[in-house]
């Protein structure tokens, strides 16, 4: 049975702060999350030495239709990559320690008994 509406955006947030930890316990500092530009969203956007990793964060149920990583199609790309270009000319360019901007996926799992897992596909697309 498909989660309620009002289930799934609780679910999207809880995915979303997975994530962020998931990659700070790995060393990256998480500079912001549900990050806006203007009309666009970025989930997570964290930074190791000078490398920037805009993170598109999916979370799909066992009924799902279509697999997390497939549903960050080329209309989604393209809105992650027109908010990263707003960040870069509106921040990022003036920070020299910012040498790389990337788009990595990070897919949540919410399992049996509480069980989280994590997959991280970095540099999913440019």
């Amino acid at each position: 049975m498909p989660s309620s509406p009002r289930r799934a955006p609780a679910t999207g947030r809880r995915a979303e702060a997975h994530a962020a930890q998931w990659l700070a316990d790995r060393g990256w500092k998480i500079l912001g999350r549900n990050v806006r530009t203007g009309h666009l969203e970025i989930d997570v956007v964290a930074q190791l030495d000078d490398v920037v990793s805009v993170v598109e964060v999916r979370v799909r149920g066992p009924g799902a239709w279509q697999r997390a990583l497939d549903s960050v199609d080329v209309h989604k790309q393209s809105r992650l990559r027109a908010a990263a270009r707003q960040l870069w000319d509106t921040k990022w360019c003036r920070d020299p320690s910012i040498r790389v901007v990337r788009f990595d996926i990070v897919v949540v799992d919410f399992g049996p008994g509480g069980a989280v897992s994590v997959d991280w596909l970095p540099g999913a697309f440019q």
